[in-house]
């Protein structure tokens, strides 16, 4: 029984070994998530603040370089809608579109380093009493050129998987 323990110790070792190896040899990744204050709860025509996180995952890959990412929200307009201020945005990004339900963002100037993260406050507005609203982030890409509104590849080794996420907001 020591001996398959052992065994099983060994394989879970070498597996763990391999899988972080893999990772770190990919390529630059990118994350990004959303969470919102009051657990995603907020009183008809007041506004909720919700976070977004993006994560540049790369250990040894530099800096997300600027003009690169282009992340978009997306929110149901019959329900909620972007505030029209308010939004806290770091240092060199801005809003490159706004149209109703849709607000496109960009890095700008801004160059994240590996192991470095970019927190992004916007504000909702509650429009109408509902439940089960969807506030999407989706991370795009852009070409690296001002004002970084222009789609553009991806980055070398990204994993897409975590370039979307959503919360849901339920008015009252």
């Amino acid at each position: 029984m020591k001996i398959i323990n052992k065994y099983i110790l060994g394989f879970g070792a070498t597996f763990l070994l391999l899988f972080v190896i893999v990772l770190e040899s990919y390529g630059q990744n990118v994350m990004i998530g959303i969470t919102a204050k009051n657990e995603g709860m907020v009183k008809l025509g007041d506004e909720i603040m919700v976070e977004i996180t993006i994560h540049n995952a790369s250990s040894r890959y530099g800096s997300v370089l600027p003009f690169r990412l282009k992340p978009q929200f997306n929110v149901d307009v019959k329900n909620l809608k972007f505030g029209d201020n308010g939004h806290q945005l770091p240092t060199g990004w801005s809003i490159v579109g706004n149209e109703e339900g849709d607000l496109r963002l960009s890095n700008g100037t801004d160059s994240i380093p590996p192991n470095a993260s970019r927190s992004i406050r916007l504000k909702i507005k509650a429009v109408k009493t509902s439940t089960g609203n969807k506030v999407l982030a989706n991370l795009f890409f852009a070409n690296g050129r001002p004002p970084g509104n222009l789609p553009g590849p991806s980055l070398e080794g990204d994993l897409s998987a975590d370039n979307s996420s959503f919360i849901i907001i339920n008015v009252k």
